[in-house]
């Protein structure tokens, strides 16, 4: 352990070459005599030869007493390489400690901070991978996916039906639900659950209901996602030149005249939906990695290509070497043609997107349940 004290300025210092090898990876350091509070300016972590970012970092301070600082990663391995914190007050002393999962989880606050995990495959993915696979290999360890329709669910699906038999028809809110709560039991004690619908009966039904049954050890939230409209667009063919006799009225008219601007008090509405559903996911995203010992896992529908070559590289299981089924997207009736103004009337959708390829999360967001007595 070596600490440096800045003589630039007397209310840095920096912290560097200390080895994280506990299970989960997570540094403690303790910020002594610290009355103002402290903020991480830099943190540096090495895995093998690559630099990475710690999947998050936290400080609690209480005034006159110090300040925690929490710097999360997953597995072992990694070494701290530097870390440079910012106080308001000259810091008398520092020292680092080592905390495994069981030592930290005595602390409220710091079993809450701990909890919020969310890993990106575009950023991490060895981190992914290994997070994933380890879950694999573990048996008290379940994974729920929640299906962001138009984003990759059907490829994902087959491979896992192909790891984890059988798999369940996970399609579509109300039906889904309605299957969901005749055998609630039956759906959250399988390995892979799969639920194709919307982020508020996920959030409010099936993680509770599915937390308190099984009362698990460790929980995975699965998350593809895609470029908003890229996915606006896949649904507005799906539903315009698919299945149309099953279509209603209304939306075969819309369908059948395939213009914006002949029908933009409608496409307003379908705009406003889609901001609505990428907002949900983005709360699926955070609030259920606040859940003890949950991570969330998302992955980009441009990534999953490459994500299934490394887990078939990790698990040497041929459902990750198999190819997807053709799911050609048909623009015979009505080939719509996206508009400026519709670009703009997604921007909440934009945010959204933005946010999750580069990693940012709101992890204020909490999901709490209530453990079975």
């Amino acid at each position: 352990l070596n600490i440096t004290t800045l003589t630039t300025d007397p209310r840095h210092f920096t912290i560097s070459n200390y080895k994280v090898n506990t299970f989960e990876g997570l540094a403690f350091l303790n910020v002594a005599s610290v009355t103002r509070g402290c903020r991480v300016a830099a943190a540096q972590i090495k895995y093998y030869d690559k630099m990475i970012p710690p999947l998050k970092i936290t400080t609690i301070c209480l005034f006159g007493i110090g300040c925690l600082v929490l710097l999360t990663t997953i597995g072992s391995n990694r070494t701290l390489l530097a870390l440079t914190c910012t106080t308001e007050t000259f810091v008398n002393y520092t020292k680092i400690k080592e905390t495994t999962r069981a030592e930290l989880f005595t602390d409220a606050t710091a079993q809450k901070t701990l909890s919020n995990t969310t890993i990106n495959f575009r950023l991490q993915p060895e981190m992914f991978v290994e997070e994933l696979t380890r879950c694999f290999n573990d048996e008290d360890c379940r994974i729920y996916y929640y299906h962001f329709g138009k984003s990759g669910g059907t490829g994902v699906l087959e491979r896992m039906e192909h790891f984890y038999p059988p798999r369940l028809d996970s399609c579509c809110n109300g039906l889904m639900m309605d299957r969901f709560y005749k055998d609630p039991k039956l759906h959250c004690s399988l390995k892979f659950s799969s639920y194709q619908i919307t982020g508020r009966y996920f959030l409010g039904r099936v993680m509770p209901t599915c937390y308190n049954i099984t009362n698990q050890s460790r929980s995975i939230v699965l998350v593809t996602f895609r470029e908003h409209m890229q996915r606006t667009l896949s649904y507005i063919h799906q539903m315009c030149n698919k299945n149309f006799g099953k279509r209603r009225k209304r939306l075969q008219e819309v369908c059948q005249r395939c213009s914006y601007a002949k029908d933009k008090d409608y496409w307003t509405e379908f705009l406003d939906s889609a901001n609505d559903q990428y907002q949900q996911l983005y709360k699926v995203v955070s609030a259920t990695s606040s859940l003890p010992d949950s991570t969330v896992l998302a992955v980009d529908l441009m990534d999953l290509s490459e994500l299934y070559r490394d887990l078939y590289n990790a698990t040497n299981h041929k459902a990750f070497s198999m190819r997807t089924s053709a799911n050609p997207e048909s623009t015979s009736r009505c080939n719509f043609g996206f508009t400026s103004e519709m670009f703009r009337g997604l921007r909440l959708a934009n945010d959204v997107y933005r946010n999750l390829t580069l990693g940012i999360y709101q992890h204020n967001e909490q999901f709490t349940v209530n453990k079975p007595k």
